[in-house]
């Protein structure tokens, strides 16, 4: 008898990565939700969540209780936060050590434009992956469609796609 994938998704509660939690268990996988806060566990759950693990990504204990029986981790890091590459460097470690064959990143496009900090801090990250050993994927999106969701009125009205970003 085969037991199904245990996948930790990080993030499971947040906007991108929640999105990942449903499809996770519509293929079958038993998704462990880590979250920050207790309050959190029932809305990943109506999203598919088997299980729940309430952690901070900066406290190696917590990660490997969350780790703890996991296969596999998709991560993706709250962005913009304090040592976002030291906190993702370890979370890889804890994942490492943890026994997790895969891991699946999703970073930005181009991370190594220094000039954009949150594009700079998955670099490392993305190098720690890479020296794991783990066998690995990198989403490198370049935007969210629900990035566009404000905006839409004004593409639809206008026919143009504004970029809130400089190139």
């Amino acid at each position: 008898m085969t037991h199904p994938m245990r996948i930790l998704s990080v993030g499971a509660a947040g906007p991108f990565a929640g999105l990942v939690v449903p499809e996770l268990a519509r293929r079958g996988a038993l998704v462990r939700a880590l979250i920050r806060h207790p309050s959190q566990a029932e809305g990943v759950r109506k999203k598919g969540a088997a299980e729940t693990a309430v952690g901070d990504l900066s406290d190696p204990s917590s990660m490997m209780a969350a780790l703890e029986g996991v296969d596999r981790m998709f991560y993706i890091a709250p962005a913009f936060s304090e040592d976002e590459s030291g906190m993702g460097a370890g979370v890889v470690e804890a994942a490492k050590r943890a026994g997790v064959r895969r891991l699946v990143f999703s970073g930005v496009i181009h991370p190594i434009l220094s000039a954009l900090v949150n594009h700079r801090d998955k670099a490392p990250v993305e190098e720690a992956v890479l020296s794991s050993g783990m066998e690995y994927s990198f989403l490198h999106p370049a935007r969210f469609m629900q990035d566009h969701a404000q905006l839409w009125p004004v593409i639809t009205s206008t026919g143009v796609l504004p970029e809130p970003y400089s190139s």
